[in-house]
């Protein structure tokens, strides 16, 4: 699909679905911020043990020295070692360390096992629990980037906008992009859509994978019920139902701005009998092109404009002739605003409705045979033959008939998700092109109207006849399984629902793909200069919405939890710096020092200061404080 867009990164912005600010960023700079999350965790976490140090000391400290048969040198040892401690493993090291030595002490080796285990525990295991907690904090904290933001981003193409094909060779460029759209529409959805969907890497282009659908049976659309087939078949109705332009199509914008698409297709092979005629090609005005005795099949479901012909296809019997393979072509009615020019009058005996777009198509076999019979009303074969290959004998089915026929009615409406019920009626693609039209008819705000009109500039590639027409026999599934002109697969009986449901999701597919175009740029690269930017303020903010799945490389950040870990961090770190100042400050003027004095004394500088001053080292300085300091040489 189209790859002429990069992904915008270094900026925060808002992903509507979610609500989260995202952060997308790729290659170093991704990978230093995922290693900086967790080192700034592990770094300012910590520092937070000194609210448990210094409380617990505190507790220790009022409650005195402990009875027997732990000595009061014990209660001086637990609290040097919790006055000096870090809340890592070295603590849990100390703790346990000090449990063996006085475990291991003579007289009471049998019987204090349990008092000195309870006694130096404590301290040993919150030291660890408090570890373990922060070092989970600082793995969990993947979360920021891997679960919690949404895998999309946004796109920003080297062009926006609408195509305004014109000029010379406008034609040959539409059509060989409707081509190229159709092609990799083919190849995406056999990956990425039903039974085909993976975890290719080629799925992970729209924000979603594919549009989701549903199947059922139908009533014959056409004007008279026996039109269609109803030997092994019944009518196949598709139905999207909501498709929602920023969860399905990938325009990020707030419930207030979204609009909602919803497309029915209705299909049934039908009967020619009644529009159809074999003649001779001698008796027509077409005489000089054939040769003698030439018989035509002519169907006549509509004159086609431009054409001195009353009939709508014709085929000639001689084609089965010509080592052709599948064919299948069609012709297209666009019911729209006063004044619009279709290619067929259609013939209302057929339909007269103009609530959809109405496509007729004409399957012809043409020289392929089968090697089963096929019951498919579509694909149906007759007669049987022999035919010996190197000595064996193969049962051949001819085709059992030269054309085969199905009529398909697409339909379309709009919805308005703010206002419940609010919606268009089903109608042809082009009536949305009216002004005022069904869209006015919305109350959509500007943003929504200009979303809307966006989907519907891509309906058009998007339909069943422009999925099938350029393509011709390369558009049938059927088509996969002919070798020289030989069908090797047993057709089941309603292949062509299996037909018709794949142009369906080719169709998707397309519409996936036009919508992203317009702020992607064209999947041709040779139209791009005839993309024009918006002058409308509402679309052209549309260049800038347009969301995909992040490709290969590309991470997204939850800029609201990088936020949050930064400034609870910054908090963790104040408390770290200030905590024992501050409690400090309030023992003082609220309570005297009691505890203080033990608390500075047990310090490892003040011990150092002890050790020298026994060496008669003196000129101290600051004595009182946590660093005392000496000028003296030792």
């Amino acid at each position: 699909m189209s790859s002429n867009y990069t992904i915008l990164t270094g900026r925060i912005w808002k992903e509507y679905g979610s609500k989260k600010l995202i952060l997308t960023l790729n290659g170093a700079r991704a990978g230093a911020l995922e290693a900086s999350i967790p080192l700034w965790i592990s770094l300012v976490g910590p520092l937070t043990w000194i609210v448990i140090q210094y409380v617990w000391f505190r507790y220790s400290t009022l409650r005195g020295t402990r009875r027997h048969p732990f000595r009061p040198f014990y209660y001086r040892q637990k609290q040097v070692l919790l006055r000096n401690s870090s809340g890592d493993l070295r603590t849990v090291s100390d703790s346990f360390g000090l449990f063996l030595s006085w475990w291991k002490i003579g007289e009471w080796k049998a019987t204090a096992f349990l008092d000195a285990f309870w006694r130096t525990s404590p301290l040993g295991l919150t030291a660890l629990l408090f570890w373990s907690v922060w070092q989970v904090v600082a793995i969990v904290s993947f979360y920021i980037w891997q679960q919690t933001p949404p895998n999309v981003g946004l796109v920003r193409g080297g062009v926006c906008g609408y195509n305004f094909l014109q000029g010379p060779g406008a034609e040959l460029y539409f059509r060989r992009s409707g081509l190229l759209e159709t092609i990799q529409a083919e190849t995406y959805v056999s990956q990425c859509y039903g039974s085909g969907s993976g975890s290719s890497g080629a799925c992970n282009v729209f924000a979603r994978q594919s549009i989701s659908y549903k199947s059922s049976n139908a009533t014959c659309p056409f004007a008279t019920s026996d039109i269609c087939i109803d030997v092994n078949s019944t009518p196949f109705l598709l139905d999207t139902g909501p498709i929602d332009s920023h969860v399905d199509l990938g325009i990020n914008a707030p419930q207030e701005n979204r609009v909602t698409y919803q497309k029915i297709n209705t299909c049934s092979p039908i009967h020619s009998t009644r529009f159809a005629r074999v003649i001779n090609a001698s008796d027509t005005d077409e005489a000089s092109y054939w040769p003698p005795e030439t018989t035509l099949q002519q169907f006549f479901y509509g004159p086609v404009n431009g054409t001195n012909n009353t009939y709508t296809f014709e085929y000639s019997e001689w084609t089965p002739l010509d080592n052709f393979p599948y064919d299948i072509q069609g012709i297209i009615f666009d019911p729209g605003f006063p004044g619009t020019e279709n290619a067929w009058a259609i013939n209302t005996t057929f339909t007269n409705r103009t609530d959809g777009d109405i496509s007729i198509l004409w399957f012809t076999p043409n020289t392929v045979s089968y090697n089963s019979p096929v019951d498919d009303p579509f694909f149906l074969t007759g007669s049987n033959y022999t035919l010996w290959v190197d000595g064996v004998e193969y049962t051949l089915y001819a085709p059992a008939y030269l054309v085969n026929i199905m009529g398909c009615i697409e339909q379309h409406r709009f919805c308005n998700p703010t206002i419940p019920g609010l919606c268009t009626p089903y109608t042809a693609y082009l009536k949305y092109g009216e002004i005022p039209g069904p869209l006015t008819t919305l109350q959509y705000n500007p943003t929504q109207l200009a979303t809307a009109e966006r989907i519907v500039t891509s309906l058009e590639m998007s339909l069943t006849f422009n999925s099938v027409n350029n393509r011709r026999g390369a558009s049938l599934l059927a088509s996969q399984t002919v070798s020289d002109n030989l069908q090797v697969k047993a057709l089941p009986a309603d292949q062509w629902r299996i037909e018709v449901e794949n142009w369906f999701a080719v169709s998707l597919a397309k519409l996936q793909e036009g919508v992203l175009e317009f702020a992607a740029g064209p999947l041709d690269p040779e139209i791009a200069p005839y993309v024009q930017f918006p002058t409308d303020t509402d679309t052209a903010r549309l260049c800038y919405n347009q969301l995909v799945q992040l490709p290969p490389g590309y991470v997204n950040f939850d800029f609201g939890a990088i936020l949050i870990v930064t400034l609870v961090g910054i908090f963790f770190f104040a408390v770290g710096m200030l905590f024992e100042r501050a409690a400090k400050w309030y023992i003082t003027k609220r309570r005297g020092e009691r505890g203080l004095k033990e608390w500075r004394e047990d310090g490892q500088f003040q011990l150092l200061k002890r050790m020298y001053e026994a060496q008669n080292i003196t000129g101290w300085e600051n004595s009182k404080d946590e660093f005392p300091i000496t000028m003296r040489d030792m």
